[in-house]
């Protein structure tokens, strides 16, 4: 394969979001079936310590994700980095929302399980938080999945001009016409221009 293995790299960052979806439609489904149960069993001393450890183990992942971006490493994460001139490889920019995602999650379920701590009446918090973060899930998710599509689907990178590079080919000196000029991305870093001259 010429330019499947670089694209394995997009496609895996595609079905993880797809999954996530998946798991985020199944948690509306069951928060909305609690609402209209009316079924708010909730151990709030339990939710607050789980939502603690979440706080406490997102707030080393971003830690990791962003610094470790920044090293002088030659990993991929190094490598990859806005400042190296580069769009950052998806599936750490994947991480790295789902990371500030679940962070912002665990903050709200932390204050959730407050509220229902020091007042139990309070439980319908619970489900709708849930809803609430599923919407956050999905919007924050979006622009990775569109990213993908337009890779997966061979669809021209917003960062090129199509104009610009048709007038550059054609007014290189023996080309007397470009007539199928196609631009694609193989990964969101890595672009690939095929054309047909004369």
């Amino acid at each position: 394969m010429s330019f499947g293995w670089h694209r394995a790299e997009v496609l895996g960052a595609f079905v993880s979001v797809f999954l996530i979806w998946i798991i985020t439609g199944i948690l509306v489904y069951l928060a909305i079936d609690r609402i209209i149960r009316a079924d708010y069993d909730i151990d709030a001393q339990i939710m607050a310590i789980t939502a603690s450890l979440g706080v406490i183990v997102n707030i080393v992942m971003g830690v990791l994700l962003y610094f470790g971006g920044h090293t002088h490493s030659h990993g991929t994460i190094g490598r990859n980095s806005p400042d190296a001139g580069e769009q950052p490889n998806i599936n750490v920019r994947a991480a790295m929302i789902h990371v500030l995602g679940d962070l912002i999650q665990s903050v709200g379920v932390l204050v959730a399980a407050l509220l229902i701590f020091f007042n139990e009446t309070w439980s319908i918090v619970d489900p709708i938080c849930t809803l609430l973060f599923s919407v956050i899930v999905i919007c924050t998710t979006f622009y990775i999945v569109r990213d993908a599509l337009v890779v997966l689907l061979e669809g021209r990178p917003s960062s090129i001009d199509f104009r610009s590079v048709f007038d550059s080919l054609e007014n290189i000196e023996g080309v007397r016409k470009v007539h199928d000029l196609r631009i694609w991305a193989l990964t969101l870093d890595k672009r690939f221009t095929n054309r047909g001259g004369l």
